[in-house]
């Protein structure tokens, strides 16, 4: 996941934001710790998107951590449906 500083997002908003369908995520830091996360709709909804009843919770938190981690190889998968 890329990280930029507060500062950075501050003067380069328009091209980090232009940059996410690349990039994917970013996280934005504030004296080195992130304090906000920047996603593409698409990989929102995933995340806000209610698991099947029967998805133990502990893997649904893990795949959603993971979704936001390697977001490159889901997109990849899913274009071979």
């Amino acid at each position: 996941m890329r990280k930029v500083s507060k500062e950075e997002c501050g003067s380069r908003l328009e091209e980090i934001v232009s940059s996410l369908a690349e990039d994917g995520p970013i996280a934005i830091q504030h004296d080195g710790k992130d304090v906000a996360i920047i996603l593409t709709p698409e990989l929102f909804e995933a995340l806000t998107e209610p698991p099947p009843p029967n998805v133990n919770p502990r893997v649904e938190s893990l795949f959603k951590k993971s979704l936001v981690e390697r977001w490159r190889v889901y997109k990849a998968l899913s274009r071979l449906d």
